[in-house]
This record gives C-alpha cells, structure tokens and sequence, in this order.
C-alpha cells in the first residue's frame, strides 16, 4: 500500500502520436479517431481491500448546535470493534439508521477518509439538525364523524433529542380531545423508544349509543424502535352519562356512573409484507393483550381482554393478489362474580362499517337495546327525535373475516396516486358474553350460528391515517335490528401494522 502521505505517482507522458501516413492517391487526410474507454470497477476495487486490517484513529462531528455531544457520541461505540473496512462500513449504516430514528436530523452525512498513520482512518460525521418547531393539521373521518386536528411540536429543546407535542382535536359531533406527550426515542442508546402523556378526551356516542364520555389520566409506554414490541400502563378517570335528551335505553342508563381504569397492556406486531401500501407477497401478525384492574381499589374496571389480527397475501397473476385476513377479541371480567358483572361499554368491541365489516353502518352489528321514547314536551329545545330506536351495546366477543381480490388499476393517473380495486367478502359478529341471562356456552353458539356477510366491489386509496375506501356493498345474510347499508358506502379502515 501507498504511503498516504506521498503524492501519487505521475503516469509516463506518452509518445505523441505521428501523423497518418499517406496514401497512394496521395489523400493526407487523418483517419477516424479511436476513443479508449477508461472503466473502473469500484466493486472489484472494494473486495481486494475489504478485509484489509484498518481501524478508526479519530472522528470528527460538525452540524451540532442543540444535540448534546454524548447523544451521538454513543451511537458512534459501534466504530470501536471495527476493525476492516467491511465492518466499518457495517457500523456506519447501523449509526446512520440509529441518529435518523432520534428524529432530530434532516441529514445525516458520514464519510471514511484516510488517517494520519498506515491501517488506519478518519471518519467524519456532518449532521444537519432539523427545526426546533413543528405543526400539523389534519382532517379525519371515522364512522359518521369528522374531526380537525391541530398539533405542535417542539424538538430537541433540551439537545437529547426529545419532542414535546401538544395536541387538540375537535369532531363534528362534540368530540374533542387535549393531549401534551413527551417522546424520549433510544433510550440510554437502547433500541428503545418512550412516552409519557397526560389527556383529556370527550366522546360522543350518542348517535350509536346514547352516551358521552370523558376520560382524564395519563400513560407511560416503552416500546422498541421498529414497533414490535409495545408495553404501556394507563390510568384514567371516566364518566360516563347517558344522552342528556333522555332516550338512553335500560342497558346503558345502568352504564352511567364514574369508573376508575388501572390497565396493563402489550402489544406485539410481526410483518414479512414486500409493501404496506400493496402487498404482493407476505403476512402481518398483531396481538394486544389488555389487563385492567391493576391495584388494590375496589372501584377499578377489572377485565382482561385479548385480540389477535393477522393478514395473508399472495400474488395470483401479473400485480393482482388474493388476500385473507380474520380479526377476533374476547374480553371478560375478572374477579368474585365476574359472570354477573357486566363489562363498560366503552371498553367493549363494535362493529360494522369500512373498518370492520363492510355494508353496514359503523356500529351497527350485534346486541342492542331498545332506547327510551321521550315524549316532546321532554326535549330540550332543538333536540330531534331519533331515527334510530335502539342503542348499539358493543360485544364480548368479537370476529370479522375477510376474503378479498385485490388489483391495479388500467388509468395511470390512479396508479400513480397508488389507487386500486378490490372485490370482496365480509363477514362478523358481536355478541354478550358476561352480565347477560343466558349461559356462556349459550352465548358462544349463539355467536356461531349468526353471522353475518356482505359482498361487494370498491376502490382503495392508502393514506398514512389507513385505507380510504369507497365500496358498492350487497348484504348477503344480517340480524333482526342491524342496521345495514345497501348501496355506495365509504370510510377509513386503519392498518394495523
């Protein structure tokens, strides 16, 4: 190997070319010019010094303004067992990935340069930190409501990469949340990721159920960097009051009170998908385990409740892809009496609409109960009777199925925005499993024996809030009080990975 410190050799001056030799005919003219193409093979290059011995002498970090030192410092100890070039250039792509996960770079830029002394060399890092605000804003619609969102950011005030990020948000019908969540990503340069937040949340679910909610508390979540792994704990207060008009039914009217929740949860997520957006080939994998009741007060929520999705995609012919999905919950109490207890309603499954099953309107599959018919002089002054007549009571027990032929589109314009078709197969149910008059093994078959299905064709446009689908919907099979919708239907239906 060269001495790094001498110039490198010149290449000899080569002989300058003679003229052309004439002809017989006495033609002077040159003949056609030859060029030589010079080829450099950078990969053949790389391989004969690969495995050469070489270590990193120095680094040096320029770009940092707020970062403390030791935030990169730290991520930098993978260079010290490097001892090639390949496993330095290993190391470095772990770095980068590792100081692009903070969130607090727009760049990220590391080069390898000789060193001072033969085996050895420089690596120089040039950060470039991001803007200490961010905003965001956006329009959302799940099920019949809308909602406006309003959030701003503040990232790495305190140089260790932290994001302080408050938020509110306003639905069309009353809803309205405020959140202030503090996200400290590589915890102790782990592979971890943490949160703590404080809320307050009020839901309107009049509509489907005649109550409103609000829930104040907060959460503590560690999870790791490629979201696999989710454990958090919650504690909040909720209040639940039946519609302040008076048509609540029985079942719900005993739902109103106040509620202390104290609830452990796991999350686990596995994905071998080629593409989220749309997948040819692979699996994805969710399951989330909640236990709620964690202490000694008598007033806690107890139940546990586990729900496990999981999606199957293969490619048939050309970019058209048959997809499998099943998605089921169960949730029961837990405690003395556990089987006479009922569990919250704001706690329970739903289903119906683009999210779960498909033709018919968001909670409207499963137990109901009839609501109160108030007479007029009892509303209050611009309040409507209803035209629905009874109040959706969520389930226990939860299933919904999916078959699905998904495919491109012929417009290009539509396959550049990334929408597509699909036909479909869906199928569910809800039903009580706890607090009802008849037995669990009753309940179970019940649930067995009344599924519901609907078919349909449709177009889908994937967004990062989830699949915006519009879907012409046929009901093949529903059950006395559902509430299907025949016809044009559309919504959001959110990923789960």
């Amino acid at each position: 190997m060269a001495d790094p410190g001498q110039p490198p050799a010149q290449p000899a001056e080569e002989p300058a070319a003679e003229p052309a030799a004439s002809n017989t005919q006495g033609n002077t003219e040159p003949g056609p010019s030859v060029e030589v193409a010079e080829y450099f093979d950078f990969q053949q290059a790389y391989d004969a010094v690969k495995d050469k011995r070489l270590r990193v002498q120095t680094v040096q970090l320029t770009g940092l303004e707020r970062t403390r030192r030791y935030i990169v410092e730290r991520e930098l100890r993978r260079l010290e067992q490097a001892r090639t070039l390949d496993e330095i250039k290993d190391a470095l792509l772990d770095v980068q990935a590792a100081l692009e996960e903070l969130g607090v770079f727009e760049a990220v830029e590391l080069i390898i340069d000789e060193g001072d002394t033969p085996g050895t060399c420089t690596v120089v890092v040039n950060l470039h930190e991001s803007g200490p605000l961010k905003l965001h804003t956006g329009t959302y619609i799940q099920g019949t409501e809308g909602s406006l969102e309003l959030s701003v950011g503040l990232v790495n005030l305190l140089g260790t990469a932290e994001t302080i990020n408050v938020s509110v948000e306003y639905g069309t019908q009353s809803s309205n949340e405020y959140s202030l969540v503090l996200h400290k990503p590589r915890i102790y340069g782990k592979d971890l990721n943490a949160e703590l937040a404080i809320h307050q949340l009020f839901r309107s679910q009049r509509p489907y159920s005649s109550f409103t909610e609000k829930l104040r508390g907060g959460m503590a979540s560690l999870g790791t960097d490629d979201g696999v792994h989710m454990l958090n704990y919650e504690l909040a207060w909720r209040q639940i009051t039946a519609d302040p008009a008076n048509v609540a039914s029985h079942h719900v009217r005993r739902q109103a009170g106040n509620h202390l929740k104290s609830a452990l949860k796991y999350i686990f997520r596995h994905t071998t998908f080629d593409d989220l957006d749309y997948p040819l080939t692979g699996y994805g994998f969710r399951s989330s385990t909640e236990v709620a009741g964690v202490g000694l007060d008598p007033k806690l929520l107890r139940f546990a409740k586990q729900q496990l999705t999981g999606q199957w995609v293969t490619l048939l012919w050309g970019s058209t892809v048959l997809t499998l999905a099943a998605d089921v919950g169960v949730m029961l109490p837990w405690g003395p009496g556990w089987q006479k207890r009922q569990t919250c309603i704001a706690d329970r499954f739903f289903l119906g609409g683009a999210a779960s099953l498909r033709g018919f309107q968001a909670k409207g599959v499963g137990p109901t109960d009839a609501r109160h018919v108030p007479a007029a002089e009892d509303l209050a002054e611009g309040d409507e009777p209803s035209t629905i007549k009874r109040d959706a009571l969520g389930g226990d027990l939860y299933c919904s199925l999916l078959a699905a032929i998904r495919f491109e589109l012929p417009h290009p314009a539509l396959r550049q925005a990334g929408i597509y078709g699909h036909a479909f197969v869906n199928g569910g149910n809800l039903a009580l499993l706890s607090g009802v008059k008849r037995s669990l093994r009753d309940s179970v078959n019940n649930f067995a024996t009344t599924f519901r299905w609907s078919t349909g064709v449709g177009l889908v446009w994937p967004t990062k809030l989830g699949n915006f689908e519009v879907n012409f919907c046929r009901v093949l099979s529903y059950q006395p009080y559902d509430r299907p919708q025949i016809g044009f239907q559309f919504g959001f239906a959110p990923r789960p990975w």
